[in-house]
């Protein structure tokens, strides 16, 4: 894939390390003309703790999100999620190399109230580059349906996330369990801290960059 080549994807909570590799390395158009899809990581995010891999959700707010445009999507408050979530994270890394230099920051995006789920992401997703040291060359669409030569929109699962490439590096808990393979960023981050940046790379890329016919 060339770099110049624009690569079509969404804009996930917390994604996967293979989603932050295509930050590092492509120009990347953050789809949010689509509408909403369930059973994805748009509000969905995989950790690795102590009995294996830790599913968080943000709540959204009743209605038919399948429909929905994406930046119309809101978060629910009804159940204090930030704090769990942030609960979850501390029991999952609490141990981990870099977790106290990185989760301050952490702790004060979730003490933000975010109306709508694409802004939360946004901002995720910004602070997680900003720790990684990504520069990212990236874009949001204006139209849906615009033909993209790479286009990775929604390739990347909660259900295959686990068949693209990703570099091992030590995890905690590999006492236990075998390398989790491209979970949540915030793994990447908290283990290998500095070096995370230098570990976003994949070694077979027919797994993750699919030519449209």
């Amino acid at each position: 894939m060339e770099k110049a080549d624009p690569v079509r994807i969404e804009l996930p909570y917390l994604g996967a390390q293979s989603w932050y590799a295509l930050l590092r390395h492509h120009h990347v158009v953050f789809e949010a003309c689509e509408t909403y899809q369930k059973r994805s990581f748009r509000n969905r995010t995989l950790l690795v703790g102590a009995s294996g891999k830790v599913m968080l959700s943000v709540p959204l707010q009743q209605g038919k999100h399948e429909q929905m445009p994406i930046r119309q999507v809101r978060i629910a408050y009804m159940e204090d999620w930030r704090r769990s979530h942030l609960r979850t994270i501390r029991t999952c890394y609490q141990s981990a190399p870099f977790f106290d230099h990185y989760f301050p920051a952490w702790e004060h995006l979730y003490a933000q109230s975010y109306e709508y789920l694409w802004d939360l992401n946004w901002h995720c997703t910004w602070l997680a580059c900003t720790q990684l040291g990504i520069t990212v060359q990236a874009s949001s669409s204006t139209v849906f349906g615009q033909d993209y030569r790479w286009d990775l929109l929604g390739k990347i699962t909660p259900k295959n996330h686990h068949e693209f490439a990703c570099k091992p590096y030590q995890q905690l808990f590999e006492d236990r369990q075998p390398f989790v393979k491209n979970v949540s960023i915030l793994d990447l981050i908290f283990c290998c801290g500095p070096s995370a940046k230098g570990l976003l790379e994949w070694s077979d890329s027919n797994t993750v960059y699919l030519p449209r016919s």
